[in-house]
């Protein structure tokens, strides 16, 4: 890893985060969902952030399915 890329790394905010919780909401508000418990889980923050980092807004039901295509696709290719 460069220089420049630990630095980056280093400032990121995930190090600035560690510690903390964050409410994940299992359907985003911005797609419908609701501050109810049941759409709602407890993430430290570093995870939070990771999870949006990787998956955007994505839901569970569909982050499994983007991966359930990826591996036929690959499945298929042999």
């Amino acid at each position: 890893m460069s220089k420049r890329n630990r630095k980056k790394w280093s400032d990121h905010k995930f190090k600035h985060r560690a510690g903390w919780s964050d409410k994940h909401h299992l359907r985003p508000k911005s797609r419908g969902g609701s501050d109810r418990r049941y759409n709602q889980i407890t993430l430290d923050a570093y995870r939070h952030d990771a999870w949006h980092l990787l998956f955007g807004n994505h839901t569970y039901d569909e982050i499994i399915e983007i991966l359930q295509r990826l591996k036929q696709k690959k499945e298929n290719q042999f």
